[in-house]
């Protein structure tokens, strides 16, 4: 074995466990907040294109590590889609109804107030179904 295929095999070793540790953690914590959708993208298709020159070069510490990363930033791929909340806000109308009710409900002795945001509440949603 040569000296060039030995530290191959070593920088391959290491690229290979490089984002173990952050899918053992991420799995393990549920956490997925900090792990950014672009950096995990641009991890993928650095991977992919790692596993294309590995194979012009015909290099199997190369093909080896990259398989490796490939599939590790898949599973965190995975997990960050799995495991992150959605972050859906709420619809301009029911917003608008909970407003309504909230100020209407703060200002009941008011009539003039109460019957003059129920009157935008008709003219933004339509009347009220009970």
């Amino acid at each position: 074995m040569t000296t060039e295929l030995v530290v191959g095999y070593i920088a391959a070793f290491n690229i290979a466990l490089l984002q173990l540790p952050q899918v053992w953690i991420t799995y393990r914590t549920r956490n997925v907040q900090a792990l950014s959708w672009g950096m995990l993208l641009l991890n993928l298709s650095a991977s992919i294109l790692w596993e294309v020159y590995g194979g012009i070069l015909k290099k199997v510490p190369i093909i080896v590590a990259n398989a490796i990363y490939f599939l590790a930033n898949c599973v965190l791929l995975y997990m960050r889609y799995m495991f992150s909340k959605p972050t859906r806000k709420e619809p301009v109308h029911v917003a608008v109804h909970r407003l309504t009710h909230q100020l209407t409900h703060k200002l009941q002795h008011r009539i003039r107030y109460r019957s003059y945001l129920l009157f935008l509440h008709h003219l933004v949603m339509g009347p009220v179904v009970t």
